[in-house]
């Protein structure tokens, strides 16, 4: 059973931690599907190389014009950002091509994923590692909710609940981690006061409260290079003697 828990699909919401996200990867995400499911695995690298010689890899069927007309399609995609994760160099016509071939090998092994996570949580409903991390980062980009729920409704993603879940999961591990921190007494602490005007996007005559909010943000930043406890034993003596104070 591919969506079984023993193969790691699984993703529980409710304790999302940074290492999670950290060892999300779409490559071994990709050969563990193909190891489990072969033919599927097969099946949909012929459906998706259809209109072109089928290797197991892309093969361009196109002329110099189109060549060329593909590879302007690839740089507005952003692609040259990938080009030292692919180890592809742009210096030959030959690695011109090369690079356009990895970038299509790269984007159909994405698509795979893609398709095998939808039948997975179809299947499965906690058949949802894909779906989760897809979904936080939806999140990170400050994606509109309806289109969350869109996606989240197709299969793509989790919904805005499993995804609110997910983020409140990783704030008490960051609070945790900060008390840590700051438990440790090795910790420079850094504020920084700021304004912010939250307009309203309804304006009504009854609305009248300001709108400018004074915040402060803190930051706290390790001591590193070996410094212990006994190296900081200075510190009051030093503050005692200091022109400022």
């Amino acid at each position: 059973n591919l969506s079984a828990k023993k193969h790691g699909s699984h993703f529980a919401v409710s304790h999302t931690s940074v290492e999670q996200l950290e060892e999300f990867n779409m490559d071994l995400l990709g050969r563990g599907m193909q190891r489990l499911a072969p033919k599927l695995w097969g099946l949909l690298d012929r459906l998706l190389f259809a209109g072109k010689k089928y290797v197991g890899v892309a093969v361009s069927t196109k002329g110099p014009e189109d060549s060329d007309e593909e590879d302007t399609y690839w740089e507005a995609f952003g692609d040259r950002e990938l080009d030292g994760l692919m180890g592809v160099s742009a210096d030959t016509a030959s690695a011109k091509q090369e690079r356009i071939m990895a970038r299509h090998n790269k984007l159909v092994m994405i698509k795979k994923v893609v398709i095998f996570s939808i039948i997975m949580q179809t299947a499965n409903q906690k058949s949802n590692a894909f779906q989760s991390i897809f979904g936080i980062f939806l999140q990170s980009a400050h994606t509109p909710q309806k289109v969350i729920e869109t996606l989240s409704r197709m299969g793509i993603c989790v919904s805005v609940d499993s995804i609110n879940t997910a983020v409140m999961s990783l704030s008490k591990e960051a609070h945790h981690g900060i008390s840590t921190l700051g438990w440790m007494l090795l910790t420079s602490y850094m504020y920084n006061n700021f304004d912010v005007d939250l307009k309203s996007t309804v304006h009504t005559a009854d609305k009248s409260e300001d709108t400018l909010k004074h915040l402060t943000a803190g930051l706290l930043f390790p001591l590193q290079h070996g410094i212990t406890l006994e190296n900081l034993r200075c510190l009051k003596a030093l503050w005692e003697r200091s022109l400022l104070n």
